[in-house]
Formats: structure tokens, sequence, C-alpha cells
């Protein structure tokens, strides 16, 4: 029987790691090739090229530019998950709290009357008006945080 492993390897990861390797790699031999070109053309008495330069500089550039964007934009999606979340734990939290404190006095005089139902159902809606005031304000502040970057919430 062979052993389970906690690393579940798969196709894109592979993937990714192999273009990893093929980059430093790259990135090594271009080094090597870039200064070998200068070495050859001091050598030989004329100017060193730069267009070696500027091919290994584009090498380097373009996939890490790229990799911070998205770097920045999935860090973004992120946040605004995590802060989505934490406003719905939250609402969550106040609408509990605000049921059980509306409840408290006819739960302890454990007498139901239609004053005590009349002043329950008057704190219930009063509590409801609140959190839906505040799920709209958060709601603006998440659209305005998303319409930073250009995305609509």
């Amino acid at each position: 029987m062979l052993p389970k492993h906690s690393y579940s390897g798969n196709f894109t990861k592979m993937t990714m790691v192999i273009v990893y390797i093929l980059f430093v790699l790259g990135a090594f031999i271009g080094a090597a090739l870039v200064v070998w070109a200068a070495i050859w053309d001091m050598q030989m008495g004329s100017p060193i090229d730069s267009t070696m330069f500027v091919a290994y500089a584009a090498y380097l550039g373009a996939p890490i530019a790229t990799a911070i964007g998205f770097y920045a934009w999935k860090s973004k999606a992120e946040n605004l998950l995590k802060i989505e979340a934490e406003h719905h734990k939250v609402r969550e939290k106040d609408v509990v709290s605000a049921l059980q404190k509306a409840m408290e006095p006819i739960v302890s005089n454990s007498i139901i009357n239609a004053g005590a139902c009349e002043n329950l159902a008057e704190q219930v809606t009063d509590a409801i008006e609140s959190l839906s005031t505040d799920i709209k304000e958060s709601d603006n502040i998440l659209n305005t945080i998303a319409n930073m970057g250009g995305n609509e919430y």
C-alpha cells in the first residue's frame, strides 16, 4: 500500500513550475549571452551592440510586469471578498443581538400581552430599519472601493 501524500500536484501547478524553471534558466543563459556578446564586441574592436541588452531587458521585464499586475488584481479581489464577508458577519450578529434584546422582556416575564407584542414589533422594525441603513452604507463603501480599480462590485 502506497503512503498518501499531502501534496497533490495537478497539471496547472506542474505547468507553472516548468514555466518558472524555464524563465530562470533563460534569464541565466540570456545574461551569459549578453555579457559574452559585449566582451566579443570589445575584443573585435567594434562598438557594443545595445540591441542584446534591450531584448534581454524585455525578456525579463514583460513577465515580471505582468505578474505584478496580476498579483495586484488578485489581492484586490481577495480583499474585497474579505471585506464583504466581514460585513455579513457583523450584519448577522447585529440582527441576532437586536432580536434577543427585543425578546428579553417577553421571555423573562413569560407573559405575552398585546402591549408587549406591539413593543416587540416596534423594536424589531427599528432594528431592521437600522440594519438596512447600515447595509446600504457598507454596500456604498464596497462599491467605492471596487470603483477605484474600475470594477463594479
